[in-house]
């Protein structure tokens, strides 16, 4: 009897050390981050809405603190924005420039589940 579990006891012991195949592992999950607040901008002070990536260009438009922009990109010290919504100063949602960099984030949450 004492052999038969002694038996068991090592054969128990040996499966133990067994490693799993690594297909049977699962894959560490990624998670990509955006480069710029998901939650948009809004202007800290009046700004002009260019259509290049410098100050020496006219103002197709005036952006208020009240408008809400997503950065595309930055180039020279400024970005490039897309306009939200429609602005009281006229300019269309989905309008695009580039503004000096006084934006503020807004303060927003968002819940990421993963799938």
């Amino acid at each position: 009897m004492k052999r038969i579990l002694s038996v068991s006891v090592l054969a128990l012991a040996s499966l133990a050390t067994v490693s799993l195949p690594a297909a049977a592992v699962p894959a560490a999950r990624t998670m990509t981050v955006a480069e710029w607040n998901s939650c948009g901008y809004h202007p800290s002070t009046n700004l002009k809405l260019r259509p290049g990536p410098n100050t020496r260009q006219g103002a197709i438009g005036l952006l208020t603190p009240r408008d809400s922009v997503h950065v595309l990109k930055e180039q020279g010290g400024l970005y490039q924005v897309s306009l939200d919504r429609d602005s009281e100063t006229g300019l269309k949602a989905g309008s695009k420039g580039w503004v000096t960099k006084n934006l503020t984030p807004h303060v927003c949450m968002r819940l990421s589940v993963p799938n």
